[in-house]
């Protein structure tokens, strides 16, 4: 392969590691059952997604618009407020119980807390395909008033957030979330919210 060959792909290469790995995970799946049960459907799906994965170039995101991983990346930022018909402190502890998140987080499979301040995240990718896994820290906490985390380097999504806690009339504490991330997989992850 010539030097120029080699520019060119670079170039057009939009699909991230991560959504290339899912992709060739999907793809073999795919692939395997498409031609367990001579589905012709199943069998191309699966090759496009192989191929996806494989090459990391995606004709669908270039038919889009959606840029190469050398231009601006897919960030996503929620910010959100919301009223809980319990007093803070109740809703704060609730909170800071990292392994209650997945309760009304549904893309959220797990949250485990691994030491103090440290914790490791499993969300589910839609259609169940597969899993993301990564560790954040806590770096900010003022009880019944503040937690804010960001994951570890290496992550696999990459993110931050904040939830700060304030009294509301009647013993109600109204919340202000913000949540920023970058979409694990490209354009499609831009589709995966907390709710």
């Amino acid at each position: 392969m010539d030097q120029n060959t080699f520019s060119l792909r670079n170039k057009t290469v939009n699909v991230d590691t991560p959504e290339r790995a899912i992709s060739v995970a999907a793809g073999s799946l795919l692939l395997l059952r498409g031609l367990s049960k001579f589905s012709l459907l199943q069998m191309a799906a699966g090759g496009f997604m192989l191929y996806r994965g494989l090459t990391g170039h995606c004709a669908a995101y270039k038919a889009m618009g959606v840029p190469s991983l050398s231009e601006e990346q897919n960030n996503i930022k929620i910010d959100t407020t919301l009223t809980i018909n319990k007093p803070k402190n109740e809703v704060y502890a609730f909170w800071r119980k990292l392994e209650n998140l997945p309760l009304f987080m549904k893309h959220l499979e797990s949250v485990t807390q691994l030491s103090e301040g440290k914790s490791h995240w499993v969300a589910k990718i839609p259609s169940d395909l597969t899993k993301i896994e990564w560790d954040a820290q806590i770096i900010n906490e003022v009880e019944n008033t503040l937690i804010s985390w960001s994951s570890l380097p290496g992550a696999t999504v990459e993110n931050a957030g904040k939830v700060e806690f304030y009294d509301a009339d009647n013993g109600q504490t109204m919340l202000h979330i913000v949540i920023s991330y970058s979409a694990p997989l490209g354009a499609p992850g831009l589709m995966v919210r907390c709710s």
